[in-house]
């Protein structure tokens, strides 16, 4: 019975020092991402938050209008027309130099 016993508590040890390393390098690597952004991880949050899956099969994705995210430490906007950038008057697109 003992030994069935401490056999318990080991495991029981066992069990609790792996959830405490595991939640101590946890900690680490999101404070270490919270002060150095990871570069994978924010274009993953910029897909997450600035893009949807398009209906046309020749394009992957399309920006969602209006929406804005914080990545990098920068502020990410995508206008009126999907883009990123600043909103454009449609009724003012004549207007801009179209470079050819």
């Amino acid at each position: 019975m003992q030994k069935l016993k401490n056999t318990f508590t080991n495991f029981v040890i066992v069990i609790f020092s792996l959830i405490l390393i595991f939640s101590i390098c946890e900690s680490i690597l999101r404070l270490k991402n919270f002060i150095i952004p990871n570069y994978d991880i924010e274009m993953w949050k910029y897909a997450k938050a600035l893009k949807v899956k398009s209906n046309n099969k020749k394009i992957g994705h399309v920006h969602i209008k209006n929406k804005t995210a914080k990545l990098q430490n920068i502020n990410i906007k995508i206008n009126n027309l999907g883009q990123r950038g600043q909103d454009i008057d449609i009724n003012n697109i004549n207007t801009f130099d179209k470079g050819f």
